[in-house]
């Protein structure tokens, strides 16, 4: 089962990812958060495998979030999911610790399969 921390501060967008994810059941949806900051409370006590990360959220920024579960939590992998089609912010999203950016237009099939190859590196 690979557990699983969905973070977007738009609850609707956190929805649907939890009702792409539950079509699997190898993947289990711990919890959501609706900002960077809630994420970071939560990552200890849920012990998630995977993050999944929106870019621009209120009080700090999933770049920021993606810096600290890097340091905190660094078995945990990261995928960004956005709305932010930006081969800047996509590379920083990278060197933030990311293992992939999801455009959340493509987030269906593109979003499992991301998953997938993010938990086997």
């Amino acid at each position: 089962m690979i557990r699983i921390l969905a973070v977007d501060d738009f609850y609707p967008w956190l929805a649907a990812v939890k009702r792409i994810l539950s079509a699997d059941p190898e993947f289990l949806v711990v919890g959501t958060a609706l900002s960077g900051s809630e994420a970071l409370e939560l990552i200890p006590r849920l012990a998630p495998d995977l993050v999944l990360l929106d870019v621009e959220m209120p009080e700090m920024d999933g770049l920021q979030v993606a810096r600290e579960i890097s340091k905190t939590a660094p078995g945990t992998r990261i995928i960004f999911l956005s709305a932010i089609d930006c081969p800047g912010i996509i590379k920083a999203a990278i060197d933030a610790g990311a293992s992939a950016y999801v455009h959340k237009l493509n987030a269906g099939a593109n979003l499992v399969r991301s998953i997938r190859a993010a938990l086997q590196r």
